[in-house]
């Protein structure tokens, strides 16, 4: 489990969210029910990042939106990003930039895993 875990973060920091998605949500699967919101919001932030990426801000926000929630209905920590979900998430406001590179944000994001 920790090696996908891994496999996940070395992915989304090179930006290559997809992957990183797909590799959480092998975790996510095996994790205990007390880990499975962590590793819901991993998916969900490698989903925004990818919908951004796309151009599609509406469902990017969205996914933002439940991963903040699902890691603050669980009370788990944050993972370290280098950009806070408020932050991408002002940047989502509005019309916006029309490419992720107009954001305040530091794209593409990286982050430092804090496994449950």
């Amino acid at each position: 489990m920790l090696v996908a875990a891994r496999r996940g973060l070395e992915a989304f920091n090179q930006g290559r969210f997809y992957v990183a998605h797909e590799a959480w949500e092998d975790v996510w699967k095996a994790a205990p029910p007390s880990e499975r919101p962590y590793y819901r919001a991993l998916i969900q932030l490698a989903a925004a990042c990818l919908k951004i990426e796309q151009g599609h801000f509406g469902p990017a926000r969205r996914l933002l939106e439940r991963a903040r929630g699902e890691l603050g209905t669980a009370g788990l920590t944050p993972p370290c990003l280098s950009t806070t979900l408020e932050t991408l998430l002002d940047d989502l406001e509005g019309p916006g930039p029309e490419r992720p590179e107009g954001f305040s944000a530091t794209w593409p994001p990286t982050l430092v895993l804090e496994t449950p």
